[in-house]
């Protein structure tokens, strides 16, 4: 694939995204201060619980959405899909991403599982356009039937600065999934993209 115009910004944003049909506007909540919004408490779920929640992503995904500036500006029109299979017995959901800005492609591995002792979900995501791994933490809100996932720690960006990133996954559609990621750089605000 061609190389990204001064796209190595957006592909490391768009690092946390995968899956489903329909473009959705949710936002990630960010307090006044510019920090990621935490992860709510955990909720009690049993493991096969957890894991029926993780089987509505399984299966194949067209995707649709775009980058938006930190001041909520459309950047980046994206497109592409995503193959979700469960892997090691049924402990992970695997996704695997192709996303494409048009003149350029990003592939990612992404891997989703449960911790049943603390009551989270957890995320590990790689992409070929950034050699930090992101890994994730977060909980089901089952009123709004979201995951909320926050980083845990900085990430180093590719220049070496220090970014967290935070996720919501809404299933609250019948046969979608929105992703909303959020990036920051130092507390502030620096992109978000929205996938569906």
């Amino acid at each position: 694939p061609a190389r990204m115009p001064d796209f190595r910004t957006v592909l490391s944003l768009a690092a946390c995204l995968c899956a489903a049909v329909v473009l959705a506007g949710h936002a990630v909540g960010v307090p006044q201060g510019g920090a990621p919004a935490s992860p709510a408490a955990p909720a009690t779920l049993k493991a096969e619980e957890a894991r029926q929640l993780l089987s509505v992503m399984s299966g194949v995904w067209d995707l649709k959405g775009q980058s938006v500036s930190p001041t909520g500006q459309p950047e980046m029109q994206l497109q592409g899909r995503c193959v979700w299979q469960w892997a090691m017995n049924g402990s992970f959901l695997v996704g695997d991403t192709m996303l494409s800005n048009g003149t350029a492609v990003l592939q990612e591995i992404d891997c989703l599982g449960f911790n049943a002792a603390a009551g989270t979900f957890q995320r590990t995501l790689m992409t070929d356009r950034d050699s930090a791994m992101i890994w994730q933490q977060g909980t089901w809100d089952p009123a709004a039937k979201q995951f909320t996932m926050q980083s845990l720690g900085a990430i180093p960006t590719a220049s070496g600065a220090s970014r967290q990133v935070a996720t919501v996954v809404d299933l609250s559609q019948a046969g979608q999934i929105a992703w909303t990621t959020s990036y920051f750089e130092g507390g502030q605000l620096v992109g978000t993209i929205r996938i569906a």
